[in-house]
Formats: structure tokens, sequence, C-alpha cells
């Protein structure tokens, strides 16, 4: 019954697949006028190369070249609203600039430099690109400057500046939502650019799953998502996004040390603790050659921690590759290898020894290797409708653990996407798709077992006025365990964004999230130490409900306000 059903997987989307590609000579037929123009600073007139410049409320942009020059071809006639995005500019629109049949439209941009991120584009509030003060729900973005300012050496230190967010251990915790269960059964949604990156045996996040250099932006959406990103948005999302490959070559290398301090008490030292340090280094390679776009990085992570078995060896090996076709199609590809061998502190000595663990759990090791990989082809078959199509692949395969070496076989999840955005009006984007998720587990602790979920979804986004929007979707998700539990959920979600002012917005959401128990939660059986886990095979899926209002106020290029009032309800939460 399982390879049937991966069988069955991979047939549908190989025939989606070909619908497609004989779709491809139709697109674009007829010719249409152009857009071009140049992408420059404001105070220095040099050219910013990467710049976004995006046709509002169609599915048709461009980025700039090395001289910051940039071409959007095979425009339809009409009237339309261009705006130009940046990391550290204010984003600029320029309104109702006219493109005939056959006529080229030159318009150019000059971009202010800003400290902070005035309005960022997101993509996280509604899976389609709009500026952050026009999303109906609270919505933090932590940018890649800031990662840099602070010396982050992971996700856990780019995100714990967030907004509402903070950290037990490893595990995340948004608005008060996840208790601690020990690295297993997230509350929070983590996404890398949209595609979900857990583990699909123990849903654990790896959050070192790629160098801080590969970071373009991590928009964190506090309170339930799962109506457009389905089962674990229960209290929240972590969307982290990756920088694409630069204009022109880019080599970047980084290095971060640093030293631990010694324990407060002399009599809680127990090593050498001039020698415990930690060391990151970080390179990455950037370019585009024509149409293709190339990325490589690669890092090392090193610490003796500050604590017995608080040390760790990790590696990280990542590429990311785009190409974009003549008659718009793009495709983009990511691969990402991450390798951790590092010690677990799960119980100190005694309470005048809170450094040390016992001599018997000395050899309480784990090893983590994990790929993740996806593949996406984004198709505008018109200036107001197109789809996109994903398909991924997150493998994690625990080696040694605890001194127990063999008996862990691969965790493998295979996803696939099917989305598609449509304009039939000027004032509503309707966004609706499917999502298919196979979630596959295998160890002597909780034996073989394999489960998917599949969900449909659909959004509106109705632009009332132009400074009120009221959005609208809902998502329908099954989520079968093979040979056992079956549920059907149903999310729900509101939401609406009134701008009086051009500086000044106010929001109000309502939605429900879920969370299905992952493979270990229900089958896992096993004693470490003097903690005892038992099966429970009939646990249900979580459920949430979030409700939320708030404003946003920009001042200066320095000072926003934003201030949010929410009640977040739980139902049936495991811990």
């Amino acid at each position: 019954m399982h390879s049937m059903g991966a069988f069955n997987f991979h047939r549908f989307f190989g025939l989606i697949l070909l619908l497609i590609l004989l779709l491809f000579n139709q697109i674009y037929a007829y010719g249409y006028g152009t857009i071009k123009g140049k992408v420059t600073d404001s105070e220095t007139s040099a050219a910013l190369p990467g710049a976004n410049v995006q046709i509002l409320e169609t599915f048709y942009g461009a980025s700039a070249d090395l001289d910051g020059n940039y071409v959007i071809l095979k425009v339809p006639p009409g009237i339309f609203n261009i705006r130009v995005s940046m990391i550290g500019y204010r984003s600029l629109t320029k309104r109702q600039i006219k493109v005939t049949y056959n006529q080229e439209v030159r318009l150019d941009f000059e971009l202010r430099e800003t400290p902070i991120e005035f309005d960022p584009i997101v993509v996280s509030a509604g899976k389609s690109r709009q500026r952050l003060d026009q999303t109906p729900v609270s919505l933090s973005v932590v940018t890649s400057k800031e990662i840099e300012r602070r010396g982050a050496t992971n996700l856990i230190e780019s995100l714990e500046t967030a907004p509402g967010v903070n950290f037990i251990g490893n595990q995340i915790n948004i608005r008060g939502s996840t208790g601690y269960t020990f690295g297993a059964g997230n509350k929070v949604l983590l996404l890398l650019d949209g595609v979900p990156v857990y583990a699909s045996d123990t849903g654990e996040f790896n959050w070192d799953m790629l160098p801080p250099l590969d970071i373009e932006q991590i928009e964190v959406l506090k309170g339930a998502g799962s109506t457009l990103w389905g089962a674990s948005a229960l209290g929240g999302v972590v969307n982290v996004l990756t920088k694409s490959p630069s204009a022109k070559a880019k080599l970047m290398f980084s290095l971060i040390y640093g030293k631990y301090d010694k324990p407060y008490y002399k009599q809680w030292y127990w090593t050498n603790h001039d020698r415990l340090h930690y060391t990151r280094m970080d390179l990455s390679f950037s370019k585009r050659y024509d149409n293709l776009g190339v990325r490589i990085s690669a890092g090392r992570f090193v610490s003796t921690g500050y604590t017995q078995l608080g040390d760790f060896t990790k590696y990280n090996l990542t590429g990311k590759f785009d190409y974009h076709f003549k008659n718009k199609i793009k495709w983009t590809g990511y691969a990402a290898y991450s390798f951790i061998d590092r010690g677990f502190f799960i119980q100190w000595k005694g309470q005048n020894s809170p450094y040390e663990v016992d001599e018997s759990n000395l050899n309480n090791y784990a090893e983590t290797n994990q790929i993740n990989l996806y593949s996406k082809l984004a198709i505008p078959f018109s200036a107001r409708f197109g789809i996109n199509m994903r398909v991924s692949m997150v493998r994690t395969l625990m080696g040694n653990q605890f001194g127990e070496g063999s008996g862990f076989n691969p965790a493998i999840g295979q996803g696939f996407e099917l989305q598609a955005d449509w304009i039939p009006l000027s004032n509503h984007l309707l966004t609706f798709g499917v999502q298919y998720q196979h979630d596959a587990g295998s160890t002597k602790f909780f034996g073989d077992h394999t489960g998917f979920s599949i969900g449909p979804y659909f959004q509106d986004e109705w632009k009332i006025r132009e400074n009120l929007r009221l959005t609208t979707g809902f998502r329908y998700d099954r989520y079968q365990l093979i040979g056992g539990l079956k549920e059907d959920l149903f999310s729900p979600r509101f939401g609406l964004n009134w701008q009086p002012w051009e500086a000044t917005s106010f929001r109000a959401s309502a939605g429900s999230g879920f969370r299905a128990a992952t493979i270990v939660e229900r089958f896992l059986e096993l004693t470490i130490m003097n903690f005892k886990i038992i099966a429970n095979p009939e646990l249900k899926a979580e459920k949430s409900w979030a409700f939320d209002v708030g404003f946003r106020q920009y001042f200066t290029q320095n000072w926003n306000l934003d201030v949010s009032l929410f009640d977040n309800e739980y139902w049936k939460m495991i811990e």
C-alpha cells in the first residue's frame, strides 16, 4: 500500500507537468508593450543590481542587472502601477503608467536608503508579495542586515529578538503557543522559501540547516496560519527566505569567534574555562550567467560548550539555482546538506555541580544528517493568472543516539504543491491550490509508520477601497495514518486591513490552526535515565483559534510603533 501511494504521487505530478509543458508554446503568442529603465541610489546615483521591479495587480516583474537596468517584456496594454523594492531601501511606487501595443515605456527609479525596513515586502501573510503595512495579520520581519549586525550564528540567534518570539532550549515559542516537548511536536511551522522543513517522524526543526550568510529575511507570522500553510501552523509560522543569485559575482566570507565566561561561583568550575569557545566560518559564492543563477555556500560551526556535553560540531553545504526562460517561466532549485554531532545535557550531576553530568551519562551524544531538496516552477500564463508548482523532500537520518548506534533508518518527507493566483477583477486576488505531504519514519523505538495529508485551500483578498482590504479564506485537510487513524480538519480565516493615512495602518484577523500528532508522539516507547515514554496511537490533532487586532504607525525612517492585542485559544494540546 505504501509503494502504491508513492507511485500515484509521482504519476500525478508527471501528468500535471506534461500538461503544462504542452502549453509552453501557447504562452505569449502576441506582441505587447515593454517597460524598461534603471534603478539607482538617490544619494550616490550608484546602480542597484538585484532591485525587484513589479507591476502591481499582475504577476509580471523583473530584477535589475549589474548596471541597475531592468526590462519587462510582453506587457499587455493598460494603465499600471509599478513598484520597486530592495532590502535596505524604501520601496517606491510610480502610478498611472500607460502601456500600449508595441510601445517601449522608459521608467527610472531612485531609491532612498533607510536604516530600518519602512514597508518591507512579505510573502508569508497571503502566499503572495505584499507590503507589510497592508497585511491583516501580525507579522515581524528580520532582515539580513540585522542578522549581520548581531553576528548571529544560527536561526535561533537570528530570531530571538523578534517581538513575541522566545526559545526554551531549541524549542520555539510564539506568543506562548508552545510548552516543552524536547524538540518533537513543534507548535510552530518552519518553512524554507515557503517549503516545510520539519523532520517527518519527530516534527523536529534543524535550526542549523543553512549558514546565516544565505538568509535574505525571516518572516514571523504570529497566530494560527493553517488556512494557507496547513498542518503544524498551530501557533505561528516562521518563513526563512534565502538569497537569490546576485547579478554580479560576489564572494563572501564570515568568521565569528567567541569565548564563554566562567561560572559565577568557583565551586562550579569543572574544567579549564579559558579554553571554552566557539567558532563559525562561512563562505559563499553567487553569480548570474545570463539566464542561469548560481549560489553556493558552505559553513563550519564548532563549540566546546560551557557545560559538559555542551560541545558540538556542525557542517553546512547549500546550493540555490534558478533559470529564467524567455517566456517568463522561472525554475528554482535548492539543495542543502547538514551534519550535526553534539552532546545532550539532560540532567545535572547535582546542585553543587550544575555544569557537569553523571559519569554514566557521558555517552549522551547524537548525530543527525539532513538533506533538504526542493524544485519550483513558476508559470505566468497571463498578466493576471499564474501557477506555481513545487516538489520537495526532507531526509533526516539520526545516527548514534545516546550510545544506541543501530536501529535508525532515514525519515523521509515528500511534498507536492500546486498553487494558482488569479486576478479576475482589479480589486480581487484569488489564491487557491492543493498541498500533499507524505511522511515516513522507522526505528526500533517506534516501528515502521507512514502517514499522509492532502489539503485544498482558497483565499480571496478583496480591495474594497484603495485603503481598505478584506481577506477571507478556508482550507480542508484530510490526514491519514496508513493502517490507522483518519482525521478531517477545517481551517477558516478572516482579516481586515485599513490605512486611513499613508503612515498608519489598522488590522484585525481571526483564524484557526491545527497540528496532527507526529509519528514519534504516537508510537515512541523509550526510557532515558529517569524518563519513561509510552505509546499513544490514538492522539488527536491539536487545534487553535487566534484573534488579533493591532495598528502600525510610522513616524520617521528610524522610528515606528506596532501594537497588538491578541487572544489565542488551544484545545487537545500534547505535552
